[in-house]
């Protein structure tokens, strides 16, 4: 055995060459390799790039295989940074490689800094960088060899594996100068993780991702990875982000300012793009809050606070579906403008971005068709202030809004349930609820409500018309709303209008008042172009009429003028809109209405209130030649009265109208001022009544007016310029008869179209020409002057057929008369119990038909219009009561055709049928003497209570006679007084 000395020299010569091996291996991968590297860096990134490149130190181990760059710096040739890192570490596994794998056990990035920016829409810092690269490139001799085509077709050699990738710390600096504004942004520190990252089929990475954005905002992405094939599964979560980053970028393009808002955004992403792309993104939960959006220079926002939630959405591509569960807008505050010039703020800022995006070719998408599912839209609590500058005085309007929407899918025929709840700061709420489909047309049906709607906002419109006020005034409404293809808009429901009150601004008083103005089951239809209102009731009307010292009315001073082609378009459009819609209305119904006028156009003011004042006006339609009827009954001052009764056609007042004013008890001190304008003379005391009738056929009208003037007696005279010098004091008495009336009648008739004609001037003339013939024959009159008295007809009062209820004027007489009997405690008043057999028969019969018929409608639950269920009601009497002709032949009296000549259907004149069936029934209803004798003796005994209750007469002063019967006198039935000594 040889001893370790022979072995060793006999190998001395192979230990000296691998020890010199190791040593040369050790001083070229420790000292040369790295010094070699370093130079060969900086030279090659100078000569292909032109980047000055420097590093502090460059380390390599040669036997674990680890690398490390400490402290390099990258900038370009204007010595701007491009980018740095603190140090950079490899560690490779090269024994790997005779398994065909070229693994990294590790990399790591300390600190690393990126300079990115972009100088034109084509040109970065990368494009410089590569369009330097390919200019210092050495031709290739093999130009015809593609490397790329030669790769693809042997496939990769090794398999690429990283054991561990670490960037920490990193640093993105970016510059933009495309804009119109410099954009630039740090995005610090950045750190990302990668675990077992690997090229071979099927081996999955576990990924890291940790962005900081500006403003404290985080970007963190986490999950796992696979190359072959390609497939990324985790999730994404953006924390805090600041809507100002995107906004500064694109400002230049925004119409709006954005000083305010955040992004928070979560969820998770399975996307695999191994044969096409499949993108599932999941549990998407966004909300985006603390918006502040201005208009450019307005100090004001448009939009401020409030959040936009979206919850659990879900998106599958290419498959295009969306599908979320829930968005919510929550607690925003919109402004909205329109200034003066009729331009909408909003509007303003966004039809520049909707004009950029309009092409002039559309093109087809290959992608499937948006398919958008939300299964649940609500609006919470947003307020929305709207300034209308377009009025005078702007008009303000702010509200509260919520509302839901539920189904909200851009399907065909989808039906999304809503609702939504309005209330306004300035009074009242504003509800709707039903359905909405927008495909493949737009339809809604829906129960909508007002509450207590004040009108109060209306004022700034008032303004641009009148000088009215707005003071007081509510809607309240419930209406179903119909809108659909077939029907653009119908509407059935009801409307109330209440406490509303409108004044004089002028004058500061009061113009108009209404406790309560119901509009009963409105069925309006565009479709049908047709509007029918059952019944319209109004309570407590109060309006205020003035006549000024020039002669002017105060409704026409209060209208101001409009420019002129406002005004005829806005009576263009009224004539168009009359003349094609078929309008209907069952009735008017008016409750305790009152009126006060003044005319100061005279030398002394006259001032009368009309108040009381109840009646209904009947149905009217546009399909229907039956006239309008008019009846209304009222008090003037204390213990006048008028009515007023009539029959007129709406649509054609001067082709037939007939109206009949009737005032009585009117007292004449107070119609002194226009004595005065007259004839110079004031009125001391004095009664009267007034019968005012008009007609107007084709224009022409025929007038009488019938004045009955009692115990008249002449006040003072007064000097007045026009008034006409009349022996007053003779001519009344000449006129006076033997119980102290005067009767006029004074005829009038004229062309109501001749500019030249005005009713007052002409019975101005005729009563002076009465006059002036009078005392102008002064005997003829003297035997009115013998036996005649001053003492007033208290002897008897008056009742209206049918009716037992005491009237105004009555009462007055029954005072008097009481007043005069308590001075006189030993006569008695004998009562009567008249009636007119005629007369009251044929009310009470109206009487009690008009019971029925009301009384049948009232147990009527049908939907109908009021004239029909008047049809059903007197068609149902009609058969009771065994009538003839029967109704199919009274409706054929009263059908018509529109074309004689074509079998068409016949159309029922509803108004005129139901009118020829009420008249057939009263003709027919039974009265009897006792209903009679019954009438005659509640008159009595109206008159005893009414004794009682206001006199100061004892039991013996009143007496019962029996019943008398009687005729009646001028519309009045009398009740004649006896007096009997106790």
């Amino acid at each position: 055995m040889e001893s370790a000395k022979n072995t060793f020299l006999k190998f001395r010569s192979l230990l000296i060459w691998v020890v010199s091996i190791l040593l040369l291996y050790t001083l070229i991968g420790f000292f040369l390799l790295p010094w070699l590297a370093e130079r060969q860096l900086v030279k090659t990134l100078h000569e292909r790039l032109g980047v000055e490149a420097s590093v502090e130190k460059i380390h390599f181990n040669p036997y674990t295989f680890e690398a490390t760059v400490d402290k390099l710096h990258l900038a370009n040739e204007q010595n701007e940074p491009l980018a740095a890192w603190d140090k950079f570490y490899f560690n490779l596994q090269p024994l790997q490689l005779f398994q065909l794998k070229l693994r990294i056990e590790e990399i790591t990035i300390d600190a690393p800094k990126l300079y990115f920016q972009r100088y034109s829409s084509s040109e970065n810092t990368l494009t410089r960088l590569a369009e330097r690269w390919n200019v210092t490139a050495k031709t290739d001799v093999a130009e015809d060899v593609d490397p790329l085509e030669d790769n693809e077709q042997s496939g990769p050699l090794f398999t690429l594996e990283i054991g561990e990738f670490n960037y920490t710390n990193g640093e993105i600096a970016y510059r933009d100068d495309v804009p119109a504004s410099r954009f630039e942004t740090l995005l610090s520190p950045i750190n990302i993780h990668l675990d077992h990252f690997s090229t071979a089929a099927g081996e999955t990475a576990n990924k890291d991702l940790v962005f900081a954005l500006e403003n404290d905002a985080k970007l963190t992405l986490n999950g796992k990875m696979v190359l072959s094939p390609l497939q990324f599964t985790g999730e994404v979560n953006l924390e805090n982000f600041s809507l100002q980053t995107p906004y500064r970028y694109l400002q230049a393009q925004l119409p709006f300012e954005l000083q305010q808002g955040r992004l928070v955004l979560q969820l998770a992403y399975d996307i695999d793009l191994a044969d096409t792309a499949n993108v599932e993104l999941s549990e998407i939960n966004l909300d985006l809050s603390g918006f502040s959006l201005h208009q450019p220079g307005e100090a004001a926002a448009l939009l401020q606070g409030g959040s936009l939630t979206v919850s659990n959405g879900q998106f599958v591509f290419p498959d295009n579906q969306l599908t979320i569960d829930d968005v919510a807008l929550n607690d925003f505050k919109i402004a909205a403008t329109q200034n003066s010039e009729g331009e909408f703020n909003w509007l303003q800022l966004f039809e520049p971005l909707l004009e950029g995006n309009t092409d002039d070719e559309p093109t087809e998408s290959e992608l499937a068709p948006l398919q958008l599912n939300i299964a649940n839209i609500e609006i919470n609590n947003t307020r929305l202030a709207v300034e209308d500058q377009m009025p005078a005085s702007a008009a303000n309007l702010a509200l509260l809004l919520s509302a839901t929407l539920q189904n909200f899918s851009l399907a065909e025929d989808q039906q999304m349930p809503f609702t939504t709840l309005i209330s306004l700061d300035s009074g009242g709420e504003i509800t709707a609820e039903g359905d909405l489909q927008l495909f493949p047309s737009v339809a809604v049906q829906a129960e909508t409500g007002i509450d207590q709607l004040s009108l109060i906002p209306v004022q700034p419109y008032l303004n641009k018309f009148a000088h009215i006020e707005m003071v007081s005034g509510k809607i309240d409404s419930a209406a179903s709303i119909t809108s659909n293809p077939q029907e653009p808009f119908a509407i059935q429901g009801n409307l109330t209008l209440s406490d509303m009150q409108l004044d004089n601004q002028q004058l500061d008083e009061k113009l108009l008042s209404l406790d309560n103005l119901s509009v009963n089951s409105i069925d309006f239809s565009l479709a049908k172009q047709r509007v029918a209102i059952s019944e319209v009731i109004i309570d407590e009307l109060y309006s205020r009429v003035l006549i000024n010292e020039n002669g002017e009315t105060n409704l026409a001073l209060l209208i101001k003028e409009q420019p002129e082609s406002e005004a005829s378009q806005t009576e263009s459009t009224n004539s168009e809109t009359s003349s094609s819609y078929d309008v209907s209305l069952g009735r008017v119904k008016i409750n305790n209405a009152s009126s006060r006028f003044t005319d100061q156009n005279l030398p002394i003011v006259f001032d009368a209130l009309m108040q009381n004042l109840n009646g209904e006006i009947s149905g009217f339609s546009t399909s229907s030649k039956q006239p309008v009827d008019i009846a209304l009954e009222g008090q003037v001052d204390e213990y006048g009265m008028v009515e007023i009764d009539g029959a007129m056609n709406p649509l054609d007042v001067m082709a037939q109208t007939s109206i009949k004013l009737a005032f009585s008890n009117l007292d004449l001190p107070a119609m002194s001022p226009y004595t005065v304008k007259f004839a110079g003379r004031q009125i001391a005391e004095g009664k009267g009544d007034i019968d005012l009738t008009y007609e107007v056929v084709d224009s022409e009208l025929t007038a009488s007016n019938n004045i009955v003037i009692r115990d008249i007696k002449l006040g003072e005279r007064v000097e007045t310029p026009g008034a006409m010098d009349l022996p007053l004091d003779l001519a009344v008495g000449l006129l006076k008869n033997s119980k102290g009336v005067i009767e006029l009648n004074i005829p009038v008739s004229g062309n109501v179209n001749d500019p030249q004609f005005a009713m007052g001037p002409v019975i101005r003339g005729a009563i002076g020409n009465a006059l002036r013939n009078i005392v102008s024959a002064p005997f003829r009159f003297l035997g009115s002057l013998i036996g005649i008295g001053n003492d007033e007809s208290i002897d008897e009062l008056r009742f209206r057929a049918g009716r037992a209820d005491l009237a105004p004027p009555e009462q007055e007489k029954l005072h008097k008369l009481v007043e005069a009997l308590a001075q006189r405690p030993q006569l008695a008043l004998q009562i009567p119990a008249p009636f007119d057999e005629a007369a009251d028969r044929q009310r009470l019969q109206v009487t009690a038909v008009e019971s029925r018929i009301d009384t049948r409608l009232n147990e009527t639950e049908s939907t109908q219009q009021l004239n029909e269920k008047r049809q059903h009601v007197l068609e149902a009497l009609y058969l009771q009561a065994g009538l003839s002709p029967d109704l199919q032949t009274l409706q054929q009296e009263f059908s018509t055709t529109e074309d004689a000549n074509e079998q068409s259907q016949a159309e029922l004149d509803i108004l005129a049928y139901n009118d020829s069936l009420k008249k057939r029934l009263i003709e027919t209803e039974t009265v009897s003497d006792a209903q009679l004798q019954q009438l005659a003796q509640q008159r009595q005994q109206a008159v005893i209570e009414f004794i009682k209750q206001n006199g100061e007469l004892n039991d013996d002063q009143l007496q019962t006679t029996d019943s008398v019967s009687t005729k009646l006198d001028d519309g009045w039935l009398s009740m004649k007084f006896d007096l009997e000594t106790i």
